[in-house]
C-alpha cells in the first residue's frame, strides 16, 4: 500500500516535504501534477493503481474557494482533494 500526496508544482512540492516526510516522518510519495488542472486526473490513477493505495491532492485557493470552504477540506475525514488555506499570494 502506498500513500501519495499530489500537488500542482514544485514549491508545493518543497513544502509538503518539509511539513509532511520531514517534519512528521511519514512515508508518502509527492507526485506532481503540473498545475491544478491534472490534480483530479493523476490523483485517480495514483488510487487506482494498485488495490489498498491511498492519493490526496493539495491545491491552491485561487480565489476559486473561500477561506472557510478551504479550512473545510482539512477537516472533512473522507476529503481526497485538500486547498492550501492561504495562496502564495496573501503571503
Amino acid at each position: 500500500m502506498a500513500t501519495f500526496l499530489v500537488c500542482e508544482c514544485a514549491i508545493d512540492n518543497r513544502v509538503l516535504d518539509q511539513i509532511v516526510v520531514q517534519r512528521h516522518g511519514l512515508a508518502v510519495q509527492i507526485a506532481l501534477a503540473g498545475g491544478s488542472t491534472g490534480l483530479g486526473a493523476i490523483r485517480s490513477y495514483l488510487q487506482q493503481r494498485t488495490s489498498g493505495d491511498v492519493a490526496i491532492s493539495v491545491r491552491d485557493r485561487d480565489y476559486d474557494y473561500t477561506l472557510a470552504e478551504a479550512a473545510t477540506t482539512w477537516t472533512a475525514p473522507t476529503s481526497r482533494q485538500l486547498v492550501w488555506r492561504r495562496h502564495e499570494v496573501e503571503n
